[in-house]
């Protein structure tokens, strides 16, 4: 039965297969140092699904990749520093204290002032080998004392960009250079949280970070002007000069083996060039592929390759532009979706809107950004291109408030939806190429989906871990999370792990009313009731939490802090709730 979804056409693709290979290597190593049992069962799952489909093609190959990529990740995360003290690296994280040597990433300890990124410094102290593998860290090097040596390209380019903002910022004010500087050319150093926080609510985040739209936006310009041989030239030197992240180097490694193929008179199969890239990237660093960034990128460009012209046929009826915008968006959220969700557990609707009516105003921004910096030595002209950017920047503006007129907000995602989601793409692809019984699966499916999703007892959860508290309620559909406050770091904490449909803001002495339940704070910190005209349960929040009813029985709450009501105290909290003095209408 598996021969019948068996894709002839990607068993002539050796690329994808050498791809998955890499990543079975990666993730064995991986998971070696954890389980050896759980590393063993996920190769020898790997060679016997290629085996039975693919048969012996491609095993001798698939075996040298998958062992080649194995002995890459232990040649990165080793170091022979057993006797080394002094060590020459470049500063590319200083926040988080990230320093290179080579193409290896290494924590430091013992530096109390930040490093200026992308530059270059001696430092004399000691090594200690503790990889974090998904994080791609080789281990960690205590600073005993160090010095400046320079720059270096990365500290230079970083420092001419510091002094473009400063002097755009004169014309455009600070938040406008801000997002000029991000958007142009990728530097993020000056941009605001609640800018941030706005480009995600629209689903266009990666304008203000390089990506390929910023490559195939400044490659197809120069290429009309100039050709393609220095529209290559400097794509290369951008993706240098913007920080050489993963999606800028995907971009520009499948232009320039598109370029490539039709001078050698090759075909351009653009699955391959995409299988291609990421083999290389995850040859210089094999972490790569536990970065979210990276993902996302090859994600979102395999769904845009594979279902862009078969969305496209099934509107052709819309204006073309509308059409374009419509199908890019949507394809580019097929594979994308379900990672982006479990990584960030949340989704914004309003990627549509972003795409169709922001997005666009966002291509001269980037054009204009790069040819002020260029003009960053003259004043004159600098000065003329700042106040047309500005101009541009107005328009952006004023897009957002039309759009937020109608955009709804950032939504949590139950993580039972995405995995079903990914379930479904499975039985889809089963379907498509022959296993018809995949759409019975399909049906069990969204049966299982919806029942993990429901409650059939009400479920309330007291939530105290550090400085992170609220209550989680949870009754059938509904999961409603109780909290001090709606924003900041503790409340994105919750609404990460918790996934709430709705959020209530917890006032002192104020009563909340919920589905038939009322709940009253009786002290701050300590303790809540929740309450009918028959019960009370009283929930002291301590060392040891517990219930009490109205006789006073104590009822230990188990270990995750969490009781659930059977139907006869459901029924009895659901009958003659207390009057709505203290209800939650604001």
């Amino acid at each position: 039965m598996i021969i019948k979804f068996t894709n002839n056409e990607e068993i002539s693709r050796p690329a994808v297969n050498i791809l998955i290979s890499c990543i079975t290597g990666i993730i064995t190593f991986n998971l070696i140092q954890k389980n050896i049992y759980g590393a063993v069962l996920v190769a020898a799952s790997f060679f016997l699904l290629h085996f039975i489909i693919y048969g012996k093609r491609f095993m001798v190959v698939i075996c040298i990749f998958f062992i080649a990529s194995y002995i890459n990740c232990l040649i990165y995360y080793s170091l022979n520093s057993e006797y080394k003290t002094v060590f020459k690296v470049v500063a590319v994280n200083p926040k988080s204290k990230i320093v290179e040597i080579g193409r290896q990433s290494f924590k430091i300890e013992g530096i109390n002032t930040d490093l200026k990124d992308g530059s270059k410094y001696l430092i004399y102290g000691s090594f200690g080998h503790e990889p974090d593998i998904e994080k791609g860290l080789v281990g960690t090097i205590k600073v005993e004392k160090y010095s400046f040596l320079e720059y270096g390209f990365s500290g230079s380019v970083n420092s001419k960009q510091d002094d473009f903002y400063n002097i755009l910022k004169k014309y455009i004010g600070e938040e406008g250079s801000a997002l000029v500087c991000s958007a142009a050319f990728g530097y993020t150093k000056y941009i605001k949280n609640e800018q941030n926080v706005l480009m995600s609510k629209y689903g266009i985040i990666h304008v203000v970070s390089v990506s390929g739209f910023h490559i195939a936006v400044i490659y197809s310009i120069i290429e009309k002007l100039l050709g393609f041989k220095f529209a290559l030239v400097f794509s290369f030197i951008y993706t240098l000069f913007s920080g050489g992240k993963s999606s800028t180097w995907r971009a520009f490694l499948m232009i320039f083996i598109l370029k490539l193929s039709k001078k050698v008179y090759r075909k351009y199969d653009s699955i391959s060039a995409l299988s291609f890239s990421a083999i290389l990237l995850m040859v210089y660093k094999p972490y790569f592929i536990y970065d979210i960034g990276f993902n996302l990128s090859y994600l979102s460009t395999l769904g845009i390759l594979l279902f862009y012209n078969k969305l496209k046929i099934r509107f052709y009826k819309l204006p073309q532009i509308l059409s374009d915008t419509f199908c890019i968006s949507i394809a580019a959220q097929i594979f994308s979706f379900p990672v982006a969700t479990l990584a960030l557990n949340n989704f914004s609707p309003n990627f549509m809107w972003g795409n169709l009516f922001l997005l666009p105003l966002f291509t001269p921004i980037v054009i204009l950004g790069n040819i002020a910096f260029m003009l960053m030595w003259n004043e004159v002209l600098l000065k003329i291109t700042a106040y047309i950017i500005k101009i541009f920047i107005v328009a952006l503006q004023g897009g957002i408030s039309v759009v937020d007129k109608f955009s709804l907000n950032i939504t949590t995602i139950n993580p039972s939806i995405v995995y079903g989601y990914v379930l479904l793409l499975i039985c889809f692809y089963m379907y498509q190429n022959g296993y018809k019984k995949a759409k019975n699966i399909l049906w069990m499916v969204v049966l299982a989906v919806i029942l993990s999703m429901y409650k059939f007892e009400t479920k309330v959860t007291i939530i105290t871990d550090g400085k992170t508290n609220g209550i989680l309620m949870e009754q059938g559909f509904r999961r409603v999370l109780i909290t001090k406050t709606l924003s900041g770091y503790s409340y994105n904490i919750l609404n990460k792990n918790y996934y709430p449909i709705e959020s209530i803001e917890w006032k002192n002495k104020k009563m909340y009313s919920y589905n038939g339940i009322t709940i009253i704070p009786k002290d701050e910190d300590k303790e809540i009731a929740i309450v009918s005209s028959k019960n009370s349960y009283i929930l002291t929040i301590n060392n040891q939490p517990y219930v009490c009813n109205q006789s006073y029985d104590i009822i230990k709450i188990d270990e995750n802090k969490s009781f659930i009501l059977d139907q006869k105290d459901t029924k009895a909290l659901n009958d003659n709730i207390l009057d709505s003095e203290g209800d939650n209408s604001d």
